[in-house]
């Protein structure tokens, strides 16, 4: 789904302050478009050791959330990774 380009660069302006806090939780994917970049490109935040998986269990193994490409509320995703990862 990342490499499609249906989720956020998140490298983008619009994600500064989560690229800030979270960078060394992203996962890379190689875009399908070599216009847009012949190197990987982030695209998701591991949230694996965040509330939904230790204490709700709600995934069996990983979790990585994306955002979506035209998503305009960054500061409502950055808001949900401040709970669930309890920052």
């Amino acid at each position: 789904m990342g490499r499609s380009g249906r989720l956020m660069d998140l490298n983008s302006q619009a994600c500064a302050s989560i690229k800030e806090k979270y960078e060394d939780r992203f996962v890379y994917a190689l875009p399908y478009d070599e216009e847009y970049s012949k190197e990987e490109v982030p695209i998701g935040i591991d949230i694996s050791d965040s509330l939904l998986m230790e204490k709700y269990h709600i995934y069996p193994e990983s979790c990585v959330l994306g955002i979506g490409a035209f998503s305009q509320r960054i500061d409502e995703v950055e808001a949900f990774l401040e709970f669930v990862l309890e920052e």
